[in-house]
């Protein structure tokens, strides 16, 4: 079974820092941070959430369980719901 996430959780990040006026894509996690857009707090959720996107973007279906997407899914949507009114 194939899990595509990716789309979300990139588009998520990349829409609050456009909309904050960061550019710095390639790290957004600290970006967000950095720039007092996110709290630690929510950082840390967001390299968890990157953790699990990366073990199955490279197949390590054995490194996370269905419970871990659904969070991943759930706090993007938060994120996204928070910081994109």
């Amino acid at each position: 079974m194939k899990i595509s996430f990716n789309i979300p959780y990139i588009s998520g990040n990349e829409c609050i820092c456009v909309k904050h006026a960061i550019n710095k894509l390639d790290s957004t996690i600290s970006a967000l941070q950095t720039n007092n857009v996110i709290s630690s707090l929510e950082a840390k959720k967001l390299r968890y959430y990157a953790g699990i996107r990366n073990k199955a973007l490279h197949a390590d279906w054995d490194e996370f369980a269905l419970d871990d997407v659904k969070d991943l899914i759930q706090g993007i949507s938060k994120l996204i719901e928070n910081y994109l009114k």
